[in-house]
């Protein structure tokens, strides 16, 4: 009788209970999934209400706007900024050029509408564009990058070609840049 109910045991136990525990197993790792993509979530809303936050607590909204994109092409401020971050990098500006592109007109905007626009909050958007001869170094051509990115004015690298400006030895390059910045019209 006790060999028959220690058999029924080990017959129960790995009939039903291994594979409740094998289950158990499989929702506990879900489970465990599910609280790191919502915590990950949490995360990512906290620091989107921290960056708002700051901006709030520095700016305007409407103010941080249109520092970003600009009425007007405002092209002496956007020069300002552009050669002060190349000073600020330690490049040294070879040349310097500026092309204004007007914004293409939209099917569904009429001229009377497009000369009425001024009270619109939606206006068409225009382009600045810069094109720069530097020379530097990596280094300092990379930091450029990165400032341009985090400027407050929306910048876009269109283009940047590097050449040796000395020994291939030498960290020395002369780059061309083109960067592109916008306005509405």
């Amino acid at each position: 009788f006790m060999k028959l109910t220690l058999e029924s045991c080990v017959v129960v136990f790995f009939q039903f209970t291994q594979p409740e525990y094998q289950e158990i197993q499989v929702v506990r790792g879900e489970q465990s999934g599910r609280l790191i993509f919502i915590e990950e979530q949490e995360s990512a809303i906290s620091k989107v209400k921290k960056l708002i936050d700051a901006y709030k607590g520095d700016l305007d909204f409407q103010v941080l706007v249109s520092n970003s994109l600009p009425q007007d092409p405002e092209t002496s401020g956007a020069i300002s900024q552009l050669s002060g971050l190349v000073e600020l990098n330690n490049l040294f500006l070879k040349s310097f050029s500026v092309q204004k592109t007007k914004a293409q007109s939209r099917a569904s905007v009429t001229a009377k509408q497009a000369e009425g626009a001024s009270g619109n909050l939606v206006k068409p958007i225009s382009t600045l564009t810069f094109k720069l001869e530097l020379l530097g170094t990596y280094e300092d051509m990379k930091n450029l990058i990165e400032d341009i990115e985090t400027n407050i004015r929306i910048f876009d690298v269109k283009n940047l070609n590097l050449a040796p400006a000395a020994k291939s030895s030498q960290n020395l390059y002369n780059y061309s840049l083109e960067v592109a910045t916008y306005y509405q019209d």
